[in-house]
């Protein structure tokens, strides 16, 4: 007997982090951390190994009184005044269409409703075919059909659009860029003026919605320029509607309130005024409403403290990328195959074969080297590990699964 419908109990499996984490922890529980390389946490570590936090977060946080903790917010929608902090702060002068803003549970609530809104069950989703691994969880969860492309093949993502658009009259299309996860890629504003381009063809006889995950954009190597690529959005047609799905759990280090928002973006008023009711609706009955101190707060770091905030945030990212300059520099010396990086948390070795993937996985485990398998890859955090655990990491990984 049971009492899950068959939708879910064909989709469930253990989530891969939280599996392997399991084992690391189980392992230093019974030995210690002496010989054991934790790759595995997409959260951003100082070089002890501490969860970085803010000063200029938290100490803003605790100027609230309990009251403001304890409230409901002002909205579903969530608190005007975080909507609009955290919509400048994402778009930061770069776009002139019209734009509206919801607050999700995270980043993940971001992409969940932005999916949800836009296809029928049984319609195709275009997805990064080497991809945070909860997009297939939601499009299976949404019984949507799923066709992936090539991450480093902007043809090959505008071809599928196009025969995508082609057989159903609308295309959903998700890019996590910059600083994607897992690859590290981001694509440049050539490759969006490519993109935007097509994208304006391929609507003039279809409905088209452009997902853009920005997880991320905030450990980009230069934030502030990584934004500039919004600007190409202005010159879609009003067929195209963007939706960017922005996370605080990445750029505020704030990762346990779990907070985000969903921007929307087009060239007519009308559509963002509707597209932002139908959001307001379906977080009515998922989480209702956001956590009223995680919006008051971000809204008053970004008004208040933003310069606070974004220079100790620029030593963290000096730090992010001595890491990925020690790990991509020793995997090129060693002849490690790794996909090729830009910025962002993770690094993923490169395996076209998934049962060769799939072996070295695991030997990488039985030395106590651990990390996530993804399609096509193995991914290594660099985001939380020290310099000095990175520096020969590349090289015993290339000892052991040689």
């Amino acid at each position: 007997m049971s009492f899950v419908k068959k939708s879910i109990k064909s989709i469930w499996k253990p989530d891969t982090v939280f599996s392997i984490m399991a084992s690391y922890k189980k392992y230093v529980e019974e030995n210690g951390k002496a010989g054991a390389t934790n790759a595995i946490i997409g959260s951003l570590c100082d070089e002890e190994g501490k969860l970085v936090t803010y000063k200029s977060v938290f100490e803003s946080e605790r100027s609230f009184p309990d009251t403001v903790r304890a409230a409901y917010p002002a909205g579903l929608k969530g608190n005007p005044e975080y909507i609009e902090a955290m919509k400048n702060w994402v778009l930061d002068g770069n776009s002139n269409l019209y734009s509206d803003g919801i607050a999700t549970v995270g980043g993940t609530g971001a992409v969940f409703v932005a999916l949800d809104l836009c296809l029928e069950a049984n319609e195709a989703v275009l997805l990064p075919e080497i991809a945070w691994g909860s997009y297939q969880l939601m499009a299976n969860e949404f019984n949507f059909d799923v066709v992936n492309y090539d991450v480093y093949d902007i043809d090959d993502m505008l071809n599928k659009a196009e025969s995508i658009a082609n057989k159903q009259g609308k295309l959903v299309l998700v890019i996590n860029s910059p600083c994607q996860n897992p690859c590290g890629q981001s694509l440049n504003t050539d490759e969006w003026k490519k993109i935007v381009n097509k994208l304006n063809e391929i609507a003039k006889k279809a409905e088209v919605v452009l997902v853009n995950d920005i997880a991320y954009i905030d450990y980009a190597r230069e934030p502030k320029e990584a934004r500039k690529y919004i600007q190409t959005f202005d010159e879609l047609n009003e067929n195209v509607l963007v939706l960017i799905c922005a996370s605080t759990s990445k750029s505020f280090s704030y990762y346990g309130q779990r907070l985000g928002e969903l921007i929307i973006l087009n060239k007519n008023e009308k559509t963002v005024e509707e597209v932002e009711k139908a959001a307001e609706l379906k977080v009515r009955c998922t989480w209702s409403t956001c956590s009223n101190i995680a919006m008051s707060n971000v809204a008053q770091v970004i008004n208040s403290y933003q310069n606070e905030y974004v220079d100790e945030k620029k030593a963290y990212i000096d730090i992010l990328y001595k890491r990925a300059e020690a790990f991509v520099n020793e995997a090129k010396e060693v002849g490690l195959d790794i996909y090729d990086f830009k910025e962002g948390f993770f690094v993923t070795l490169k395996f076209t074969d998934e049962n060769k993937r799939d072996e070295a996985h695991q030997k990488l485990l039985d030395n106590h080297i651990y990390t996530v398998k993804t399609v096509k890859g193995i991914r290594v955090a660099i985001c939380s590990m020290p310099v000095k655990e990175i520096e020969g990491l590349a090289k015993r990984i290339k000892a052991v699964i040689a």
